[in-house]
């Protein structure tokens, strides 16, 4: 018996990849300094979106497939927050005095509890948040959540506190099913969770070394969503209406009827308390208790607007990241996350041609056999040899020239040629076939 645990144990211990550079104590053990959970905040969540551990490596486990669902769309909402970073609102402050912040990491913007308010013109919420989903099935309705939003005359969206006597507006949300919920690896999928008792699963709940699942009612990692959309109301600085939505996001510990793996269970009373005091997702302060000089207020802290074109900005540039190999995935994310909203939308052209340029070096790869490349790269010219992207940095490079493809007339241009008048064309003359014997 002996033997046969030391060879388990054995097992256990090759399972481990020696590139994973996850730190389960950093990730999860109990934080006072700023920077030491800023660097927790950072490693956590890349590693919810490029696990390294050894059932990731190699794809293991009955929840493997959802877990690649649910980083894709981990990676389209930071994409969003990326390319449409939000506006510190201070408490007792204005909307219209929402600024962008300058000192905080965007990764931990979602981190410590508090929502990002997101309102739409000209779309959907319900579309925005489908996609952010891929259309798959990783999402659900939640009958409750005490959050919600309106709409006021002046066409300001405003997030909602709904306790007190709007409490009965939680359940009416619930029935037209404006509460989302995601869960997520949150720590990456298969690495060890708080003291190494367990490995995390596809949905934040418990797996073991083979990614089976452990009966449990522990879950962490929760992606809480509002999504409504007003219909034709009021735009701000706009003289004519518009469609008006609003989805409401923010990252809970854990899903209604879990505990979290800080033991902080979720419940129908946890709306109804100061959730401020307890651990955030990496076991940090949250944001009031947490030192960090500009802060997001409570409600209506966190603002982003957006037209459908900078939807649409986002979704194609989504589509092109998610082409890219893993590496160069990781790569920019390494690159952005750090930097805080002010920085971001300082370089927002970057950002976007970071994603485009590497998409681009990655479909004009060359196809030649790697011996040909070396016997044409020896006689040209060092100014005329093909370049080869490093895959190192992948989008620094300048693009290869892109290719002109000789345009074909499509079907509408076909319809519209001139019509022969037909008393022009020449007449057929009419043949008649000749009866069978």
């Amino acid at each position: 018996m002996i033997y046969l645990f030391l060879a388990y144990f054995t097992v256990l211990s090759a399972q481990q990849p020696e590139n994973n550079p996850f730190n389960p104590d950093l990730a999860w053990k109990p934080k006072t300094d700023i920077q030491e959970s800023f660097d927790a905040d950072f490693m956590v969540m890349m590693a919810t979106m490029f696990p390294k551990s050894y059932l990731a490596e190699h794809e293991m486990g009955i929840g493997y497939k959802s877990s690649i669902d649910r980083q894709d769309f981990v990676k389209r909402l930071y994409l969003l927050l990326l390319l449409n970073p939000p506006k510190f609102r201070q408490e007792k402050a204005e909307l219209n005095q929402a600024q962008y912040e300058h000192k905080t990491q965007s990764v931990s913007y979602l981190m410590r509890g508090r929502r990002w308010m997101i309102d739409f013109t000209g779309i959907p919420a319900e579309d925005v948040f489908n996609f952010l989903t891929g259309n798959t099935n990783i999402s659900f309705n939640r009958t409750f959540a005490s959050h919600g939003a309106h709409i006021n005359k002046n066409g300001y969206i405003i997030e909602d506190k709904l306790t007190g006597v709007k409490t009965y507006q939680t359940f009416t949300h619930g029935l037209l099913k404006r509460h989302k919920g995601v869960n997520i690896p949150l720590g990456g999928y298969g690495n060890f969770a708080i003291n190494k008792s367990y490995r995390i699963g596809a949905d934040g709940r418990p797996i073991d070394q083979t990614g089976k699942l452990i009966k449990s009612k522990i879950q962490h990692g929760h992606v809480y969503a509002y999504v409504q959309t007003f219909g034709r109301k009021p735009v701000p600085g706009k003289a004519t209406p518009d469609i008006r939505s609003v989805l409401l996001i923010g990252i809970e510990p854990a899903a209604p009827g879990y505990k979290s793996m800080f033991k902080v269970e979720h419940n129908a009373a946890s709306g109804f308390k100061d959730s401020t005091l307890d651990p955030s997702l990496t076991n940090s302060k949250k944001w009031r208790h947490s030192g960090i000089t500009i802060q997001p207020a409570d409600y209506n802290g966190m603002l982003t607007s957006m037209d459908i074109n900078a939807v649409l900005r986002w979704e194609h540039a989504c589509k092109k990241f998610l082409s890219l190999p893993l590496d160069v995935q990781h790569r920019f994310m390494e690159k952005w996350l750090r930097l805080p909203a002010k920085q971001l939308v300082d370089q927002h052209n970057e950002i976007m041609k970071d994603i485009f340029d590497a998409s681009r070096q990655v479909n004009h790869k060359p196809t030649l056999p790697e011996k040909q490349h070396q016997s044409t790269q020896q006689n040209t010219p060092d100014d005329q040899k093909p370049m080869i992207p490093s895959k190192q940095n992948l989008w620094v490079q300048p693009s290869p020239p892109e290719i002109q493809k000789p345009i074909m007339p499509n079907k509408q241009q076909q319809l519209l040629r001139p019509r022969i008048p037909r008393d022009a064309l020449p007449l057929r003359k009419k043949t008649t076939q000749a009866p069978v014997a």
